[in-house]
């Protein structure tokens, strides 16, 4: 990444942020909220529950495809900076509370702790797909975490 203009140092870009934890969460910062603060469009009107579910899936994996190591980099540093930690953890808790209000609109039991998991699973899987290499086609890891939810809210036969 390059400084641009007159008098812009590579020094002067550094200085604006404490440390390489705070560069990376402040770039990520615009992908957690298209994830996980984007409720609008993940609700947005549909034929059908499970054809909004797989519309709402494909925004989500348009994110990861464009930002993948990105996303994998500010979840890393979780691991070891208390700051990136708590700034990832208030966008998963965004991410809960909205998919436990969804499981609950659907009836499913135990909404709070099926969103909580099925959350986890979802970013797992995608930074694992498109934290590097892209390892699947966009359209199949939207239609499996669309198929994973589907069938767990009692949309879809097991297995289909």
């Amino acid at each position: 990444m390059e400084a641009a203009g007159p008098g812009l140092s590579r020094t002067l870009f550094y200085r604006h942020f404490d440390d390489m934890v705070a560069l990376v969460i402040s770039i990520a910062s615009p992908a957690f909220d298209q994830i996980f603060g984007n409720e609008d469009a993940l609700r947005a009107p549909a034929a059908t529950v499970e054809e909004g579910i797989r519309d709402a899936f494909g925004v989500i994996v348009d994110v990861f495809v464009q930002n993948g190591p990105l996303i994998r980099a500010a979840l890393e540093a979780a691991t070891f900076s208390d700051a990136a930690e708590q700034a990832v953890r208030s966008y998963f808790e965004r991410g809960f509370a909205f998919a436990a209000s969804v499981l609950r609109d659907l009836g499913v039991a135990s909404p709070e702790e099926t969103g909580r998991a099925l959350v986890h699973m979802d970013v797992a899987y995608l930074v694992d797909c498109f934290g590097g290499q892209p390892r699947v086609a966009p359209d199949v890891a939207a239609d499996t975490l669309a198929g994973i939810w589907s069938t767990r809210c009692g949309l879809l036969a097991t297995g289909s």
